[in-house]
């Protein structure tokens, strides 16, 4: 995954055993750091929360009549177009 921007110091506490795997990948060099690893982990874990918090948004809009009424007046807009 590429985290690219600012970044910033912290100190935290990782379950034992995800450390020793996560060491071990680092070792066969299957990730280049333990940061870099638990980097990933955590950009994958927020993309994740980011899809299930917009699927439960779409969910809710299709239960309201105007939202999908405003969706169809656009794709037929979208459909006149070539």
């Amino acid at each position: 995954m590429n985290n690219t921007g600012k970044t910033v110091k912290s100190t935290i506490n990782i379950n034992e055993v995800c450390y020793e795997e996560i060491k071990k990948l680092v070792e066969e060099e299957e990730v280049k750091s333990l940061t870099q690893a638990i980097n990933d982990a955590i950009a994958l874990y927020l993309k994740e929360i980011k899809r299930r918090k917009y699927a439960e948004g779409m969910m809710e809009a299709a239960k309201d009549r105007e939202f999908i009424k405003r969706t169809m007046e656009c794709q037929k807009e979208f459909d006149g177009i070539e």
